[in-house]
């Protein structure tokens, strides 16, 4: 972790739903199906932002931006709309940078077929040397074998902060 300490860090769809919703209303956690669906809770929630404190840019593409914007149809009411506040204040944020390719490039790499259009662009720009923090297991599996610096939150979720520096 300590290499990558200040550089830019890559959340995969699931994760920023967990950063978001977390970041508004902590109890919406085990209520959102998205993230109640991967066992998240408030614990999740703190050590993910720690996590993600430790870098100075926030990367993200399109597309994952569009999967959080369509999952916040499901969140209803006033929460809807505070959701929407943290989501806007993410997009305009300093700290967060929207990396993109155009799908009719990425529609012709091999990964596309395998892991469709958001999991593609997220392959792509793994070259630019971006950690890349993820609950997807297949996606995390063939990362790792092409030597890409990533990691699967299920590996960490729930050891001692301190330890992620050792």
């Amino acid at each position: 972790m300590n290499k990558f300490h200040r550089n830019s860090l890559l959340i995969d769809t699931n994760l920023l739903l967990l950063l978001l919703i977390g970041s508004f209303n902590p109890s919406l956690i085990r209520k959102n199906k998205i993230t109640a669906n991967q066992d998240f809770d408030e614990d999740d929630f703190t050590q993910l932002r720690n996590f993600a404190g430790n870098f100075q840019k926030l990367v993200t593409t399109p597309h994952i931006l569009t999967e959080v914007s369509n999952h916040a149809e499901k969140i209803k009411g006033a929460d809807h709309l505070k959701f929407l506040q943290q989501f806007i204040s993410l997009i305009e944020s300093d700290k967060t940078e929207e990396h993109s390719e155009s799908s009719k490039l990425l529609a012709k790499t091999e990964a596309f077929v395998k892991f469709g259009l958001t999991d593609t662009a997220i392959a792509h720009l793994m070259n630019k040397n971006f950690f890349f923090l993820t609950v997807d297991f297949p996606l995390a599996g063939n990362l790792r074998k092409r030597g890409v610096n990533v990691i699967n939150f299920n590996n960490v979720r729930r050891i001692p902060q301190a330890d992620w520096t050792s």
